[in-house]
């Protein structure tokens, strides 16, 4: 169906003595706004375009360029602002690395709570995660300061958040 209507319109557009040629540019133009009249003195509209194909396609870019870039380079120390996105950004890491340890990681569950659960996962796999057993000290301080910042809204200081991360080794 759409290839007969495809050869038909190619057909009409080879054969009609330019006519649909001649249409077709109308349109076009009519669309892109080409033949505005500027010598129109008698009235005079503001126009104001709200749709810009520059501003379409560079948002059509911003778009597949965050799709196609990795997760982990949208997301750096370096980029965070202030020691509390910094805090987040720790809590987030140690996520993602007892997950790619092979934790199974709960989003229901709260931050002490996750914290607990990785201790028994900890405790059941401890032949697997040998070393383990100095991070409890290192993830009790991370779970508090990350509560503090997330629920007590305090700013942290720069040398504890930067502790904490020399002692979780990210």
């Amino acid at each position: 169906m759409g290839v007969a209507a495809y050869y038909g319109l190619r057909w009409l557009y080879r054969n009609a003595g330019g006519k649909l040629k001649r249409a077709m540019d109308a349109l076009l133009s009519m669309l892109r706004r080409e033949n505005t009249p500027k010598d129109n003195t008698t009235y005079l509209d503001e126009e104001k375009s709200v749709f810009t194909w520059e501003q379409t396609l560079q948002g059509l870019k911003d778009f597949w360029s965050t799709r196609l870039t990795p997760k982990h380079r949208k997301d750096r120390w370096e980029q965070m602002n202030s020691e509390t996105e910094r805090v987040r950004w720790l809590y987030r890491r140690w996520l993602h690395m007892k997950h790619d340890h092979g934790y199974e990681v709960k989003s229901y569950l709260t931050p002490k709570e996750t914290e607990g659960d990785i201790l028994k996962w900890t405790a059941l796999n401890k032949a697997k995660h040998k070393g383990e057993e100095s991070t409890v000290n290192t993830s009790n301080s991370l779970i508090e300061l990350y509560e503090k910042v997330r629920y007590g809204e305090e700013n942290p200081s720069a040398n504890d958040v930067a502790a904490l991360k020399d002692k979780l080794k990210l």
